[in-house]
């Protein structure tokens, strides 16, 4: 047998923005951690490349009066607001698979 009898495995993506397509199914996780001196911090993991983290902290940071920052591709908000931003995230930014752990 040649090589040339084997289908291609990647001929039905062509044509398709693979990567777009992962980025978009990968999930956001968002998950609380508890940091020094028993301290609540909840963390956003998977939305990078796919939003500005630093703008994204800003309006987070505004919306639930809390601290945070945006560090290594993930976020991370000062106290236990994992719900709330999960409902942002949906409702305003349109995320559909958010997890929360």
């Amino acid at each position: 047998m040649s090589r040339d009898e084997f289908e291609d495995p990647y001929k039905m993506f062509t044509g398709v923005d693979v990567e777009r397509i992962a980025t978009e199914e990968e999930p956001i996780i968002i998950q609380t951690k508890i940091v020094k001196r028993n301290k609540i911090v909840t963390e956003i993991i998977g939305l990078e490349g796919r939003i500005d983290l630093k703008q994204l902290v800003r309006q987070l940071k505004r919306r639930l009066a809390c601290g945070g920052t945006a560090k290594e591709g993930k976020i991370i908000l000062q106290g236990d607001h994992k719900y709330k931003v999960a409902k942002i995230l949906k409702e305003e930014y349109g995320f559909r698979n958010v997890q929360i752990l």
